[in-house]
């Protein structure tokens, strides 16, 4: 019976750790604009906004690929990561305007004020460094 116990509470510690380890592997998606702008100036930290919607297979593309993909995670944690829909808040469709959003998705990377350091229209399928990582490294190396 001893031996019974201790494998289950073992297994449960196991099954903690994983649970832990798989919640800090996400992306730490911000949904207030604003808020995130005044993070970002605390931080030091670039905002990275993904506009986009729940019916764009694109955008849903984009978030079960390479928001999931573990070295674009580790990228994340160098960001002001910020989800925006439109359709959903009248302050997201604000900043869509801003930004001059006519698409979805659009990646817009921006500097703590909100001054646009870069952007993409679109995304491309594939690799995520191939086509998004030059992006993020001209807007990092901007927002210095």
């Amino acid at each position: 019976m001893k031996k019974l116990t201790l494998a289950a509470f073992a297994a449960t510690i196991l099954v903690g750790f994983a649970q832990n380890a798989s919640a800090a592997e996400k992306i730490n998606w911000r949904t207030d604009y604003a808020k995130a702008l005044a993070e970002s100036k605390k931080a030091k930290k670039p905002v990275f906004l993904n506009f986009g919607t729940t019916w764009c297979g694109a955008c849903q593309y984009f978030l079960n690929t390479t928001a999931k993909d573990p070295s674009f995670i580790k990228e994340s944690r160098n960001w002001i990561m910020v989800k925006l829909d439109p359709e959903k808040s009248k302050s997201s469709a604000q900043a869509a305007q801003k930004y001059r959003v006519d698409g979805f998705p659009t990646l817009v990377f921006t500097n703590s004020s909100g001054k646009q350091l870069e952007r993409m229209d679109g995304i491309a399928a594939g690799n995520w460094k191939q086509w998004l990582e030059p992006k993020l490294k001209s807007a990092k190396k901007k927002f210095r």
